[in-house]
């Protein structure tokens, strides 16, 4: 395996012979080499075959995975880089397969993957999906975040509305900020699904990306899922008083937090956890988690327990978090270096 840098994996949720544990079939998305699977994962005899080697497929560069969580054999792949390389991969749609990856369709082609929009005489900036969710209880309701918000489909892809924001600082407005989608859960809440996305803008311009400072849009937003088009509603859930700082998500332009990943726990969508990565010097600039499904958070990891992450390095490409599904308080987090902890974001270890 040899096709750059690796950006998700999924892992079906049972073994494919029920006494053999090494039988997981495995899903990687990688940046340039398209969609990995594996049929023996995972051990050190695992081994990978790519799947999306298709003329049809226009781009393989891949920035999100995401398992139907009502049938594994349904797969779909985002395509594009939303990580903010200044010549990062274009988006040419979301890939879906409905046989475990043997085959796949483009969705979306005309709906969200024309180029980011820039000033007559910029250079010109690439459409890219950050993340893909699909509804628990409704495997119809699927939702792509990307550059210019979230995509919403009602029949499993075929058709989408879009872009819906998520705050009042879209390109429209008097105070337009980016509306890059770096977080997105779709949540089970006793029958009902809740959606949680995270609008994250790096936070420093490059002379590709002139208007990646304007991040004042940034922060964590809820809203119940909706039936049709675009939600009517969000709530903010990254408020000075509830354990954020003021300049997150507020609408003030050059706020300390830059990309943020969620990440909530299977055994409890109530303990939800955001990364926080600083948008000046990029270090991680914190963990936040939340007991109660986002009405209220405490930040936990600060800076000092993240030893390797210096200054400058490309924590704002590797961010994430994945929780343990059998312990809402041990989570593995990405940046530089990989780190975990066990106490629920109290403290890390360098891994």
């Amino acid at each position: 395996l040899n096709a750059g840098r690796v950006n998700d994996i999924v892992v079906s949720p049972r073994p494919r012979v029920a006494s053999d544990p090494n039988s997981y079939r495995a899903w990687l998305a990688s940046d340039g080499g398209g969609v990995w699977r594996s049929d023996n994962c995972c051990s050190a005899a695992t081994t990978w075959t790519p799947v999306t080697d298709d003329p049809e497929i226009a781009s393989i560069a891949i920035g999100d995975l995401e398992l139907d969580p009502n049938d594994a054999n349904v797969v779909y792949a985002g395509t594009g880089d939303l990580r903010f390389g200044s010549w990062s991969f274009g988006a040419v749609g979301l890939l879906k397969s409905t046989d475990g990856g043997d085959s796949w369709r483009v969705l979306g082609r005309e709906a969200f993957v024309p180029n980011y929009p820039t000033p007559v005489g910029a250079f010109p900036q690439y459409q890219a999906i950050g993340k893909v969710a699909v509804d628990p209880n409704d495997s119809r309701k699927v939702v792509v975040g990307t550059k210019t918000g979230l995509y919403f489909s009602y029949d499993g892809g075929d058709s989408w509305s879009g872009p819906c924001l998520t705050n009042p600082y879209g390109p429209q407005s008097s105070n337009p900020h980016r509306q890059d989608i770096t977080g997105l859960l779709a949540l089970n809440t006793g029958g009902a699904t809740r959606l949680i996305a995270a609008v994250g803008a790096r936070g420093v311009a490059t002379p590709i990306q002139p208007d990646l400072d304007q991040n004042g849009a940034n922060g964590v937003y809820a809203t119940p899922m909706p039936g049709a088009g675009c939600p009517v509603s969000w709530e903010r859930l990254s408020r000075p008083d509830n354990g954020w700082p003021a300049t997150v998500g507020s609408g003030s332009p050059f706020g300390p937090i830059g990309r943020i990943e969620l990440a909530a726990s299977p055994q409890d969508p109530n303990v939800l956890y955001a990364e926080g990565i600083d948008s000046g010097n990029f270090v991680i600039a914190g963990v936040w988690r939340s007991s109660n499904g986002g009405q209220s958070w405490e930040q936990r990891g600060a800076l000092g327990g993240f030893q390797g992450c210096e200054p400058g390095t490309q924590n704002w490409y590797n961010a994430g978090l994945t929780v343990d599904p059998n312990n809402r308080d041990t989570l593995i987090l990405s940046a530089w270096w990989t780190y975990r902890s066990t106490d629920g974001a109290q403290t890390f270890s360098n891994l």
